[in-house]
């Protein structure tokens, strides 16, 4: 096979990998959640690394429509909690800091009892969000390489809060697992989608920076914080936990693996993911500013170089 055969064929399997976690609406929710838990100081110094990165004159151009109806430290960092999406796209002038491993973990539900939590000796989201966090607070990096790796941070505890970027089912049908139901296909009011996808929009769909930040305060009202330190691996299988009883109910539910035939997810179903995942988009907010809390705060900003930033020569 030639390598443009090569290169189109990498296209056309790559999106069914694993999709995007949470979809733009729940990231942004984490974000918000977590901007509201820190301290002055704390968003300070995540506004300042922020600054730094590639798309920051992009996100404070933007901004401009919405300074009236939200904090610029809380649309910053919902802008940052997407990068790692955005920069899937080929085209996009950062794809080279794309990395699809890191998004998700593959344990193995094979029901009815032959599961497997073990993780990975690949890359994944689990080893992946301390790698990303010991670099943001290495002070001896570039700048803008923490800032890349800040937005990495928000986006990756976002990920490890959805329950299928914890689990693919495996099966006769999946020998090779579901992708983490990206191969599993359902309907919802009569319309066929995958199964990632559905828990992926399942916090809403749209962007509006200020609808977001006050369905993020009214998770925050009925949520209550998680005494435990955040720790990415029990969350994992926190997560996988409730792949295994609420996504796949303990292997009752009906999927397809074509979208012709796939059933309609009852309307109870699509309630209780609904309630679910506003609240998993709700403790990812307070780990996420439980890991941020610690940044150490500077009593000076950083200093920019003049004009503007060149990360022509940056690597993750």
């Amino acid at each position: 096979m030639d390598k443009k055969k090569i290169f189109i064929l990498v296209l056309l399997v790559a999106p069914i990998l694993h999709a995007y976690g949470w979809g733009e609406r729940g990231h942004m929710l984490v974000a918000s959640v977590s901007y509201t838990q820190l301290s002055e100081e704390q968003r300070a110094i995540v506004m300042e690394l922020l600054s730094f990165h590639p798309d920051y004159n992009d996100w404070i151009e933007e901004y401009k429509s919405w300074r009236d109806e939200v904090e610029e430290g809380r649309f910053l960092m919902m802008k940052a909690s997407l990068w790692p999406d955005v920069i899937r796209d080929p085209n996009n002038p950062n794809h080279r800091f794309h990395r699809p491993e890191w998004h998700y973990v593959t344990y193995k539900l094979h029901f009815p009892n032959a599961h497997n939590t073990d993780l990975p000796s690949e890359r994944n989201v689990v080893g992946t969000i301390d790698f990303v966090k010991s670099k943001v607070f290495n002070e001896d990096l570039e700048h803008e390489v923490r800032a890349m790796y800040l937005a990495w941070l928000i986006h990756l505890v976002g990920d490890i809060y959805q329950p299928l970027h914890n689990a693919s089912l495996f099966n006769a049908t999946y020998p090779e697992g579901d992708r983490g139901g990206n191969l599993f296909f359902v309907r919802v009011k009569g319309k066929g989608a995958k199964l990632h996808s559905v828990w992926d929009q399942s916090p809403g769909k749209g962007s509006n920076f200020a609808l977001i930040k006050s369905q993020g305060e009214k998770l925050i009202a009925t949520t209550p914080k998680p005494g435990a330190a955040f720790d990415p691996r029990a969350i994992s299988l926190e997560s996988f936990e409730l792949a295994k009883t609420i996504v796949h109910q303990n292997g009752a539910l009906r999927g397809s693996d074509r979208m012709e035939n796939a059933p309609e997810l009852t309307g109870e179903y699509v309630a209780n993911m609904k309630q679910l995942a506003g609240k998993r988009c709700a403790l990812a907010g307070y780990s996420l500013s439980q890991v941020l809390s610690k940044l150490p705060v500077h009593a000076i900003p950083f200093e920019h170089n003049d004009g503007d930033e060149d990360i022509a020569e940056l690597e993750l």
